[in-house]
């Protein structure tokens, strides 16, 4: 499909390891705006001509940060909770 081979590989990011200096107490992945948790949007559901359902999407858990894994051309967002180390 004419896509790099190396490039289009699914990312890990580790957050603490970018934020150095600043402790992450949790996580929560939102929606793109930022303006509502993902674990709170409900989508629509509806069945396709083939009778498969689309998969639910993963939803990040509120937490301790973990790594995060970004599939190529995939945005996400999150809200961290953080002390500063001073």
């Amino acid at each position: 499909m004419n896509e790099d081979p190396v490039l289009s590989q699914p990312a890990t990011v580790n957050l603490a390891k970018i934020l150095d200096g600043v402790t992450i107490t949790s996580v929560e992945e939102m929606n793109l705006s930022a303006n509502q948790p993902k674990s709170n949007i409900n989508k629509l559901r509806w069945k396709t001509t083939d009778g498969v359902e689309p998969k639910p999407p993963v939803i990040f858990p509120t937490g301790p940060p973990g790594p995060v894994t970004l599939g190529p051309m995939q945005i996400r967002t999150f809200m961290l909770n953080v002390t500063l180390a001073l």
